[in-house]
């Protein structure tokens, strides 16, 4: 079993990565198994993981197939949205780098 998934991660991730990850809990490998497992048996020909994988998967839709007529008209509805949330999550980003760069190098100094 994998109880503890990401423990070791944790313990061996650096500063800046922890940073950019928060309190985020990783998904159990059995878990992403069972997803690809479903994504395959539906023929689908992306599979994501989560909201984040789901989100992710339909801003970069680009030429991928759609899987169905729903989630073409999903994709082509919330790409604008989805470009804008995408720009959020990178002003958040590049916040947090600039951050702990910042407390990096006060800390060499």
């Amino acid at each position: 079993r994998t109880e503890n998934a990401g423990q070791h991660e944790n313990e061996t991730k650096p500063a800046i990565t922890k940073a950019l990850v928060g309190t985020t809990v990783p998904f159990t490998p059995e878990s992403v198994a069972a997803c690809i497992v479903r994504g395959m048996r539906r023929e689908r020909f992306t599979v994501a993981v989560g909201f984040d994988g789901w989100a992710l998967a339909t801003a970069t839709a680009g030429f991928s197939p759609p899987s169905s007529v729903a989630a073409f008209l999903t994709e082509v509805i919330l790409m604008g949205i989805m470009r804008i949330v995408v720009m959020a999550y990178l002003v958040i980003y590049y916040t947090t780098v600039r951050s702990m760069s910042k407390k990096m190098s006060k800390k060499n100094d």
